[in-house]
């Protein structure tokens, strides 16, 4: 049986989950559900959603991350550059330090 101080796995259900009042129940609840190998995803989404209904500032983030083909290509190129600075850094510091071993 998982359990988090108070709340079971048995105890959580969708009944119990209208009713609750309390985001910090919910989370425990989430915890629980987790603990007992995530199989009850829809119970899980329930406490998200009556979390969401309690305090609306809980409610989950949708952020639009498309870029433009331009700024895309310009970030691609800056990451191909960073890698060949970083590459040949490491050209430069790793045959002093095998030379240092052989000198030693």
């Amino acid at each position: 049986m998982t359990t988090y101080d108070d709340i079971t796995i048995e105890k959580v259900d969708f009944e119990w989950i209208n009713q609750c009042d309390k985001v910090s129940y919910l989370r425990k609840a989430i915890k629980v559900i987790e603990a007992d190998g995530d199989y009850y995803t829809e119970l899980k989404d329930a406490c998200y959603k009556r979390m969401e209904e309690i305090d609306p500032r809980l409610k989950k983030k949708v952020y639009d991350n498309k870029i433009s083909p331009s700024d895309k290509s310009e970030l691609l190129k800056d990451l191909d550059e960073w890698e060949q600075s970083l590459n040949s850094k490491q050209a430069v510091v790793i045959p002093t330090i095998e030379d240092e071993e052989i000198n030693t």
